[in-house]
């Protein structure tokens, strides 16, 4: 079984999970709802209170993330993105979400056997909530050094380099 969820974290901490429907086709517009906005008006608030102009949002690049509708999310709510031009390509040496969150938690729900789609969500946000904000802390404190690290080797892999 398959189930696509979007999530963040920051220094001060990590967002709620949002599970995406099933069978449903992320198109900006399902992103926005269901996922930008209650990330900006929930999360963002909870973790930044009144310094969310403070805020610099990083994605992917996943279609819905990179659309003019979804920059104007941005732009309505005062929220600073680093604009999909700037995204560095492709590398999960480099994405903060796959080599400290990801890998983990597809590790740890291999342990575990769902019976059903409910029965790995509620795994899914088990495992979510167990990663402290050590890990997190730790995650953004490696993520310069990766950079620099992929400078010098031109762009090669650096996980080995690091382990």
């Amino acid at each position: 079984q398959q189930v696509m969820v979007a999530m963040g974290f920051c220094w001060h901490g990590k967002s709620r999970l949002y599970v995406v429907p099933e069978k449903t086709k992320v198109s900006s517009e399902v992103f926005i709802k269901s996922i930008l906005k209650p990330m900006i008006t929930y999360d963002i608030p909870r973790s930044f209170g009144d310094k969310k102009h403070k805020v610099i949002f990083h994605m992917d690049s996943a279609p819905s993330h990179r659309t003019i509708k979804t920059q104007e999310v941005f732009d309505q709510y005062k929220i600073t993105c680093i604009p999909a031009k700037e995204w560095m390509p492709y590398s999960p040496d480099m994405a903060l979400m796959d080599y400290a969150i990801n890998g983990n938690l597809k590790t740890n729900l291999k342990r575990r056997v769902a019976r059903d789609r409910g029965q790995l969500v509620r795994a899914i946000k088990y495992q979510w909530s167990k990663i402290k904000l050590l890990t997190i802390r730790r995650a953004l404190r490696s993520w310069r050094k990766r950079v620099e690290m992929m400078l010098v080797r031109f762009g090669d892999d650096v996980e080995h380099v690091l382990s």
